[in-house]
């Protein structure tokens, strides 16, 4: 809920990443109580806040993990890798492309 419409401004990216790295390596510890307190059985989380940390934490909770919005390829298959349960993305053919790459079982 973006009471003071936060949302509406702009970054700089210096700042924006900074910000993400530090909501990143807290994300773990906060997610089961924010998932608890919602009562949410999804975890949606913006791509750059995702870390193997959270969707683990999350996974303990029992709660897939769905990240957005990722219209990288490198991004795509970090996120793969870290175990994330669905991938939004504006380019969902790029998506694919980039998860076909990966070596299945």
């Amino acid at each position: 809920h973006d009471r003071y419409r936060i949302s509406r401004f702009r970054w700089p990216d210096g700042l924006s990443k900074a910000a993400a790295a530090s909501l990143r390596l807290a994300m773990p510890a906060r997610l089961p109580l924010l998932l608890r307190r919602s009562r949410a059985n999804v975890l949606s989380l913006h791509h750059t806040l995702c870390s193997r940390a959270a969707v683990a934490a999350s996974h303990r909770v029992g709660a897939p993990v769905l990240v957005w919005t990722v219209n990288d390829p490198a991004a795509v298959l970090r996120l793969a890798a870290v175990g994330v349960d669905a991938i939004v993305s504006d380019d969902p053919e790029m998506a694919r492309e980039a998860l076909g790459t990966l070596d299945h079982p």
